[in-house]
């Protein structure tokens, strides 16, 4: 409706199919807004006016569907695995679940969580990083990549990224001090860098002893196939002999037939 310069706007809504409301008919009003039927040039008689103030409120909580509809849309998990990442990330204290209205509620430790991974290493917490391991997964599935190779590629994605946000600790001690009073984690930031650096040597010599594993698999297989080629020699010379004795003593009896007929 137009007024001078202001234009005012009514909603209204109704159901044509009731669905679930058919077994709780108590919620009808939630979704049912009425407004008389209105046309163009139409009079009506205003009974009451007045200006209203609003603040707008944030939004509430996604609930769990609408979570599982975001995962399902960024291909994250599968329907057997999804409800078990929900249940994880509460069990790990990130988040609650109201019973009623089943909306996932950010607890103190999730939020401090994902503030300070936003701010020190956002891609960490990216749904299409995380989508890439499921796509490592995939190409397993598809036989495109072997389990190893997966695997490689999954802890060397994230590695990295890891190693980043340990060394930006003191930035992460920061965020998660706004709603946490941290003890002192010198000692246990050198604790961590000594467990990557073993881990690293470890994996050299993991790979030194694969290449030598595999030289000798190498040398082994040359080996049985030359070992094979000579047995094969042996016994093809062998069998050659034998067919030229049997030929020599076939020519001997036949010499001797034909002497003793003439």
């Amino acid at each position: 409706m137009k007024v001078r310069d202001y234009t005012f706007i009514a909603k209204s809504s109704t159901l044509s199919d009731k669905g679930f409301l058919k077994f709780e008919p108590s919620k009808e009003k939630e979704y049912i807004s009425e407004f008389p039927s209105l046309k163009e040039n139409d009079e009506f008689i205003i009974f009451n006016y007045g200006i209203e103030k609003k603040i707008s409120e944030p939004p509430d909580f996604i609930t769990e569907e609408e979570l599982i509809d975001k995962m399902e849309a960024y291909n994250l998990g599968t329907n057997g695995t999804i409800p078990e990442h929900i249940h994880n990330l509460s069990l790990r204290g990130y988040i609650e679940v109201d019973q009623e209205k089943r909306r996932i509620i950010p607890t103190k430790l999730g939020i401090a969580l994902i503030e300070a991974l936003n701010k020190i290493g956002p891609d960490i917490i990216k749904p299409e990083n995380r989508k890439k391991i499921e796509d490592f997964v995939k190409e397993i599935e598809l036989k495109k990549k072997s389990y190893k190779e997966a695997l490689d590629n999954a802890i060397k994605f994230y590695k990295n990224k890891f190693i980043n946000c340990f060394y930006k600790t003191d930035e992460l001690r920061k965020e998660f001090g706004k709603y946490f009073k941290l003890k002192n984690i010198y000692n246990e930031k050198n604790k961590l860098r000594k467990i990557l650096e073993r881990e690293e040597r470890e994996k050299e010599k993991r790979v030194r002893k694969e290449k030598e594993k595999e030289e000798k698999e190498k040398i082994k297989k040359e080996r049985e196939k030359i070992k094979k080629m000579k047995k094969e020699k042996e016994e093809k010379e062998k069998k050659e002999k034998e067919e030229m004795k049997k030929r020599e003593i076939t020519e001997r009896i036949e010499w001797r037939l034909e002497k003793e007929l003439i």
